[in-house]
């Protein structure tokens, strides 16, 4: 099971989002399918999901809801090289 934005948007490490209008980047996503040791804690307690972090307000934050927060969107992927941001629902996202 993969995690998703509300858009329908794969959750990926890098990602550059936004969280309650305040800017951030996905730190890691803990999904079963992931054998890995650093995010298997959080797979065990809470069926995965995905760590952010939003420094200038919120630290670091896990979410296990994701598809459903719609506080959460997906900005521009880790190591695009136009840096514009990503399109969502027709409007452009401010960065």
């Amino acid at each position: 099971m993969s995690f998703q934005y509300m858009t329908g948007d794969e959750i990926r490490k890098g990602d550059y989002i936004k969280f309650h209008g305040e800017p951030g980047r996905v730190e890691f996503v803990a999904e079963a399918s992931i054998d890995d040791p650093e995010t298997n804690w959080y797979v065990e307690k809470f069926g995965g999901g995905a760590m952010i972090t939003v420094p200038t307000v919120f630290g670091s934050v896990f979410l296990d809801q994701t598809d459903t927060d719609g506080d959460l969107i997906l900005v521009a992927r880790a190591g695009e090289a136009s840096g514009e941001p990503m399109e969502q629902t027709g409007s452009k996202i401010e960065n």
